[in-house]
């Protein structure tokens, strides 16, 4: 098999880059895995069959890539064995991990792809079982698979060049990931707490990708937490410094940076809303600007549920008060006086 091939000789030649970027699962959910073994070889596939097609890869890595097209199988099959996927995808990295706790950083590359695609899967499972009235329980699982592997990554005593120390913040963004969308943002306190500690590595020292995904979410804690300014430094920062070809990216930290910005009567113009088609905020941004509460609940009425889905509209409702001093301004300013009669 040409996949098992380039994923073996990735392996011997120490690319792990390569051999993550063979492991993605990401296409199979969008059933674009033509870079993959394609769909006709996988199908029907037993878990004998496809452990022997992978016995000539070096162990544990043949077990790995046993797991990670027996998940892959499972995608393909649909949503019924999204769950089934996610348990061969725990599998795989749980395989890794036993490795891993003996070898050098070499393959922290590995460790960031099966870290992704355990979450996805996770997701992609916990979404499918709610939808058929059963209960979400694999992000809690991914959750401690993730934390496993940052007591693994922070713990490491070999010298910085070789040490995996330098996993530990992707994994930290991952594990932001999932207790974000679990909503128990609490444990997302301990780890801030491992980076600002003096023995960690500086965070500028690290991808500069991987400081912006944890400055984004520093930034929406803070933010929670009613940290107003120090929220907005970190989105701020993590705003100016994500790609600009990252529209999607910077689309997902202007909408919590517009709501911050307006706070501090700071008011983002209309053709960068649009740019990054957050159109959501156009006529409420106006209507703070002018004073108009006619205009200002109407549209917040009609985008509650995008606002409450983001965990936004609570403080964006804080800014009627906003709303209110502008039309004052703009009652005084019209009568020239600064005291309105009350009749």
């Amino acid at each position: 098999n040409p996949y098992i091939q380039q994923f073996s000789s990735a392996l011997q030649s120490g690319d792990a880059d390569k051999v993550g970027r063979l492991l993605d699962l990401r296409l199979y959910y969008t059933g674009g895995a033509s870079a993959f073994p394609n769909e006709a070889a996988l199908r029907g596939k037993s878990p004998d069959s496809l452990a022997s097609a992978c016995s000539r890869v070096q162990y544990p890595y043949n077990d790995i890539l046993a797991a990670h097209l027996q998940a892959a199988i499972s995608i393909m099959a649909g949503p019924a064995l999204f769950a089934e996927a996610y348990s061969h995808q725990s599998r795989a990295i749980n395989t890794f991990i036993g490795e891993f706790q003996s070898d050098t950083n070499w393959s922290l590359p590995i460790l960031y792809q099966l870290i992704l695609d355990l979450r996805i899967a996770a997701q992609r499972a916990d979404d499918a079982a709610v939808a058929h009235g059963r209960k979400a329980e694999l992000l809690e699982d991914a959750a401690r698979i993730l934390n496993k592997c940052f007591q693994l990554t922070f713990s490491d005593r070999a010298s910085l060049d070789e040490s995996k120390k330098w996993g530990t913040l992707k994994v930290i963004c991952g594990l932001f990931k999932i207790y974000f969308r679990l909503n128990n943002l609490r444990l997302c306190k301990n780890l801030i707490k491992t980076v600002e500690n003096q023995n960690f590595i500086p965070l500028e020292e690290f991808p500069s990708t991987q400081i912006v995904t944890y400055r984004f979410y520093t930034g929406r804690l803070a933010m929670f937490d009613g940290r107003i300014k120090e929220a907005g430094q970190h989105l701020h920062y993590a705003f100016t410094r994500c790609p600009a070809s990252a529209l999607n990216n910077k689309k997902h930290i202007l909408m919590y940076l517009i709501p911050i910005s307006l706070q501090n009567g700071q008011f983002p113009r209309p053709s960068l809303l649009h740019k990054y088609h957050l159109t959501q905020f156009i006529n409420l941004v106006h209507a703070i600007k002018i004073g108009d509460l006619r205009a200002f609940n109407e549209a917040m009425e009609q985008h509650q549920e995008f606002f409450i889905q983001r965990g936004l509209y609570l403080m964006l409702e804080k800014l009627k008060t906003m709303a209110y001093r502008n039309l004052f301004k703009r009652v005084c300013l019209l009568l020239g006086v600064t005291k309105v009669p009350i009749a």
